[in-house]
C-alpha cells in the first residue's frame, strides 16, 4: 500500500516522526499498563526477571553459533545476536492467553499462572525492546563495515 500510494519516493522523515512521537508510546504505554503490580507477587518478579535473563544469554549464545560462517567477523557476529535481543512480541501477544482461557474457564489456580506468564512477557518487552535498540544504534556504526558499496566483501 505505501509503495503504491508514495512510490520509491515515500516519506520516511514524517513515517519515522510519527512511529516516534505517536506509535511508539501507544505501543509500549499500554504494555506496560497491562502489568498489573497490586496482582503480582515479588517472588514471581524474580522468577520473571531470572526467566528473561536465562533467555537472553541462551538467544544470545544460538544466534552467535548459527551464524558461524567464513564470511563474517566475529564482530559482526555478536552484532547479529544483539540485534536479536528485541525478539520478543511473539510472547507478549500470547502471555495472556493462558490467563483469559483460565477466567473463561473460571480455574483460579491457572490465572494465577496465566498472571505470571503475562508478567513475564510484558516485562521481557518492556526489558529487551529498548536494551536491543540501544545495542543496535550502539554497535551497528562501531562493528559493521560494510556501507553497500564495496562489493569486494560480496565476493567473499
Amino acid at each position: 500500500m505505501c509503495f503504491r500510494m508514495w512510490g520509491l519516493d515515500k516519506p520516511e522523515k514524517e513515517l519515522a516522526t510519527l512511529w516516534m512521537l505517536v506509535a511508539q508510546p501507544l505501543l509500549f504505554g499500554t504494555l506496560g499498563a497491562t502489568i498489573m503490580f497490586s496482582k503480582m507477587k515479588p517472588d514471581q518478579v524474580g522468577f520473571a526477571l531470572a526467566c528473561i535473563c536465562i533467555g537472553f544469554v541462551f538467544r544470545w549464545i544460538t544466534t552467535f553459533m548459527v551464524t558461524w560462517d567464513k564470511k563474517l567477523s566475529v564482530k559482526e557476529r555478536a552484532f547479529m545476536a544483539f540485534a536479536w535481543i528485541p525478539k520478543s512480541g511473539v510472547p507478549a501477544a500470547l502471555g495472556g492467553l493462558t490467563l483469559a482461557k483460565a477466567h473463561e474457564l473460571g480455574i483460579t489456580e491457572y490465572e494465577e499462572y496465566g498472571r505470571a506468564m503475562l508478567t513475564t512477557a510484558v516485562l521481557a518487552v518492556v526489558i529487551l525492546a529498548p536494551l536491543g535498540g540501544i545495542m543496535i544504534n550502539t554497535l551497528g556504526p562501531k562493528w559493521l563495515d560494510y556501507d553497500g558499496t564495496d562489493t569486494e566483501l560480496l565476493a567473499k
